[in-house]
């Protein structure tokens, strides 16, 4: 299943049965939640934000995990703790 969507005048694609490591140097920003293609991203000097400071949870034992993983992986991912530092971070990109 390929899921396309214009977002402005960005086009994103994604495609389950695609490596997201192969188009990842077609994007300035990639975001998610704890996948390990934000470290990726990151260390290639894309920038990577993270949105899992922003996600409500009941388990912040699990969300702190996460987050330390995601650190360990790479030090350059952005976890922005409101939508304004998302939206600055987008919108300096």
């Amino acid at each position: 299943e390929i899921l396309r969507c214009l977002v402005g005048s960005e086009m994103c694609i994604r495609d389950s049965y695609i490596s997201a490591s192969l188009i990842l140097n077609n994007f300035k920003v990639v975001i998610g939640t704890s996948s390990t293609v934000l470290a990726q991203s990151a260390n290639e000097g894309i920038l990577a934000i993270s949105l899992m400071e922003l996600i409500p949870t009941q388990d912040e034992k699990e969300k702190k995990y996460v987050i330390d993983y995601l650190k360990n992986l790479s030090s350059y991912i952005k976890f922005p703790k409101t939508f304004e530092e998302l939206n600055e971070l987008i919108n300096n990109a």
